[in-house]
């Protein structure tokens, strides 16, 4: 399936998510299971992963459940979420993320490590 709206597009295939923007992936998405309500939010759960599409970026998010925004391009959840990359780790419950931005907002209980230079 594929939804394009305003020069962004969603792809659905076999339980993934790729969200372009201007043609160009941005974000890969991926769960056990989803449903899409009232044609505009995508509702995601069951070992959720987000991974930016751009090369070199070992940046991943987790959760349980997602939902998005497909007209607001907005993700959020109140479930618990991890990120991942190589040199840090962080833990929250609840998030809101800004797909076109690639900014997250985390609700509470952040919690984090970071090690500059690791190699």
């Amino acid at each position: 399936h594929r939804v394009d709206r305003r020069q962004r597009q969603m792809c659905i295939r076999d339980r993934s998510v790729v969200v372009h923007k201007n043609d160009l992936p941005r974000w890969g998405i991926r769960s056990n299971t989803g449903n899409l309500k009232s044609n505009q939010i995508l509702s995601l759960q069951g070992d959720v992963l987000i991974v930016p599409m751009e090369k070199g970026n070992t940046l991943s998010l987790s959760t349980e459940e997602l939902n998005i925004d497909l007209d607001k391009h907005m993700a959020d959840t109140d479930k618990p979420v991890l990120i991942e990359s190589d040199f840090t780790e962080l833990h929250a419950i609840g998030m809101t993320l800004n797909l076109d931005a690639q900014q997250a907002n985390f609700k509470s209980q952040v919690r984090g490590k970071h090690v500059p230079n690791a190699q």
